[in-house]
């Protein structure tokens, strides 16, 4: 009895090594994201959603409105209505807007006539 003791104790502390080193090798790659109340964010297209081959696969920008815990965000889009369901569970991404402002392009005027 012992010595099938002492077998099954040598192998769980081989699982935990084997777990702290696939944790601490996770960790090392993986890249914190915090998003604060007035990001911009882009929010990932829905797997229920059909998605074909061209099909954008984000959907956006939406704004952070309130942070309800980590990793779950409350979202409005760009006309101000809230999204039915949070940003809880989806992945999200930062815009480019929240680092360079935008600029706004004016049409120089109608096309040249032999376009139309």
């Amino acid at each position: 009895m012992d010595l099938i003791e002492e077998l099954r104790e040598k192998a769980f502390l081989r699982m935990q090594r084997y777990k702290n080193i696939m944790i601490s090798s996770y960790n090392k790659r993986v890249k914190p994201r915090g998003f604060q109340v007035g990001d911009l964010v882009l929010r990932r297209v829905d797997a229920l959603k059909p998605v074909g081959k061209l099909d954008p696969i984000w959907e956006g920008p939406y704004k952070i409105t309130s942070i309800i815990s980590k990793g779950a965000y409350e979202l409005e889009d760009p006309e101000g209505r809230p999204c039915l369901d949070h940003g809880m569970f989806t992945i999200l991404r930062n815009t480019l807007r929240n680092k360079i402002p935008l600029k706004v392009i004016k049409p120089r005027g109608p096309p040249p006539a032999h376009v139309l």
